[in-house]
Protein backbone atom coordinates (compact mmCIF):
# COMPACT_ATOMS: atom_id res chain seq x y z
CA UNK A 1 0.00 0.00 0.00
CA UNK A 2 1.19 3.41 -0.92
CA UNK A 3 2.10 6.28 2.02
CA UNK A 4 -0.03 9.49 1.11
CA UNK A 5 1.57 12.72 1.03
CA UNK A 6 0.77 15.33 3.97
CA UNK A 7 2.31 18.90 3.18
CA UNK A 8 2.51 20.97 6.89
CA UNK A 9 3.00 24.87 5.97
CA UNK A 10 3.79 26.31 9.41
CA UNK A 11 6.61 28.84 10.39
CA UNK A 12 7.32 26.78 13.67
CA UNK A 13 10.05 24.16 13.64
CA UNK A 14 8.97 22.31 15.95
CA UNK A 15 5.02 22.23 15.33
CA UNK A 16 6.28 20.56 11.87
CA UNK A 17 8.39 18.18 13.90
CA UNK A 18 5.85 17.15 16.42
CA UNK A 19 3.46 16.87 13.47
CA UNK A 20 5.63 15.12 11.14
CA UNK A 21 6.69 13.01 13.43
CA UNK A 22 2.92 11.84 14.76
CA UNK A 23 1.91 11.60 10.66
CA UNK A 24 5.11 9.33 10.14
CA UNK A 25 4.14 6.72 13.09
CA UNK A 26 0.77 6.93 11.63
CA UNK A 27 2.38 5.58 7.54
CA UNK A 28 2.06 8.65 6.33
CA UNK A 29 5.15 10.64 3.93
CA UNK A 30 5.40 14.20 6.22
CA UNK A 31 6.61 17.38 4.19
CA UNK A 32 7.25 20.70 5.80
CA UNK A 33 7.46 24.19 4.67
CA UNK A 34 7.76 26.70 6.91
CA UNK A 35 6.17 29.20 4.47
CA UNK A 36 3.36 30.00 1.51
CA UNK A 37 6.25 30.11 -1.02
CA UNK A 38 8.27 26.91 -0.33
CA UNK A 39 4.93 25.45 -0.13
CA UNK A 40 3.98 26.76 -3.67
CA UNK A 41 7.12 25.47 -5.28
CA UNK A 42 6.88 22.59 -3.66
CA UNK A 43 3.28 21.53 -5.06
CA UNK A 44 4.49 22.72 -8.20
CA UNK A 45 7.61 20.50 -8.65
CA UNK A 46 6.58 17.68 -6.47
CA UNK A 47 6.11 14.22 -8.53
CA UNK A 48 3.24 13.11 -6.16
CA UNK A 49 1.13 15.56 -4.95
CA UNK A 50 0.06 15.32 -1.23
CA UNK A 51 -3.26 14.13 -0.26
CA UNK A 52 -3.78 16.95 1.99
CA UNK A 53 -2.41 20.67 2.54
CA UNK A 54 -2.02 21.08 6.69
CA UNK A 55 -1.82 24.96 6.93
CA UNK A 56 -1.02 26.99 10.21
CA UNK A 57 -4.24 29.32 11.04
CA UNK A 58 -1.84 32.23 11.67
CA UNK A 59 -0.46 32.63 7.91
CA UNK A 60 -1.48 35.40 6.82
CA UNK A 61 -4.45 36.77 5.20
CA UNK A 62 -2.39 37.57 2.16
CA UNK A 63 -0.40 34.27 2.09
CA UNK A 64 -3.74 32.54 2.56
CA UNK A 65 -5.11 34.05 -0.31
CA UNK A 66 -2.00 34.02 -2.89
CA UNK A 67 -1.66 30.30 -1.65
CA UNK A 68 -5.38 29.41 -2.48
CA UNK A 69 -5.32 31.45 -5.80
CA UNK A 70 -2.25 29.69 -6.87
CA UNK A 71 -3.95 26.34 -6.07
CA UNK A 72 -6.93 27.55 -8.01
CA UNK A 73 -5.59 28.33 -11.12
CA UNK A 74 -3.39 25.26 -11.63
CA UNK A 75 -5.46 22.59 -12.92
CA UNK A 76 -2.79 20.05 -11.36
CA UNK A 77 -3.22 21.19 -8.14
CA UNK A 78 -6.53 22.75 -7.49
CA UNK A 79 -8.04 19.68 -5.78
CA UNK A 80 -5.66 19.49 -2.95
CA UNK A 81 -7.64 19.69 0.36
CA UNK A 82 -6.32 22.40 2.55
CA UNK A 83 -7.33 22.07 5.90
CA UNK A 84 -6.23 25.14 8.47
CA UNK A 85 -5.34 23.76 11.81
CA UNK A 86 -4.20 26.16 15.57
CA UNK A 87 -2.23 24.76 17.98
CA UNK A 88 -3.55 27.58 20.36
CA UNK A 89 -6.75 29.04 20.69
CA UNK A 90 -5.36 32.63 20.91
CA UNK A 91 -6.53 35.54 18.49
CA UNK A 92 -3.54 34.34 16.01
CA UNK A 93 -5.15 31.14 15.71
CA UNK A 94 -8.77 31.81 13.82
CA UNK A 95 -8.60 29.29 10.80
CA UNK A 96 -9.28 31.04 7.42
CA UNK A 97 -10.49 29.10 4.05
CA UNK A 98 -7.46 28.73 2.12
CA UNK A 99 -8.88 26.00 0.10
CA UNK A 100 -11.87 23.61 -0.31
CA UNK A 101 -12.47 23.51 3.19
CA UNK A 102 -11.56 25.02 6.51
CA UNK A 103 -10.88 23.64 10.16
CA UNK A 104 -10.76 24.69 13.72
CA UNK A 105 -8.33 22.49 14.93
CA UNK A 106 -7.10 23.22 18.21
CA UNK A 107 -4.01 20.45 18.72
CA UNK A 108 -1.47 18.66 16.32
CA UNK A 109 -3.08 15.51 17.31
CA UNK A 110 -6.43 16.65 15.81
CA UNK A 111 -5.12 18.06 12.84
CA UNK A 112 -3.55 14.22 12.45
CA UNK A 113 -6.85 12.64 13.54
CA UNK A 114 -8.49 14.75 10.32
CA UNK A 115 -5.57 13.41 8.09
CA UNK A 116 -6.41 9.66 8.70
CA UNK A 117 -10.22 10.57 8.30
CA UNK A 118 -9.25 12.24 4.55
CA UNK A 119 -6.50 10.19 3.59
CA UNK A 120 -7.30 6.92 5.20
CA UNK A 121 -5.35 4.74 7.69
CA UNK A 122 -1.82 3.67 7.35
CA UNK A 123 0.11 0.86 9.20
CA UNK A 124 3.76 2.13 10.28
CA UNK A 125 6.20 4.52 9.22
CA UNK A 126 6.70 4.58 5.45
CA UNK A 127 10.15 2.98 4.41
CA UNK A 128 12.52 5.03 2.77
Amino acid sequence: MSHPVILIVDDDPTVCARLSRLLTEKGYWAVSCGNVAEALRFLRHAQDLPCMVLMDATVSDTDGTRFRNALSADARLRDIDVQVFGTSDGPGARPRNTGRSALRTSSVEQAAKLVESHCGRHTGPPSS
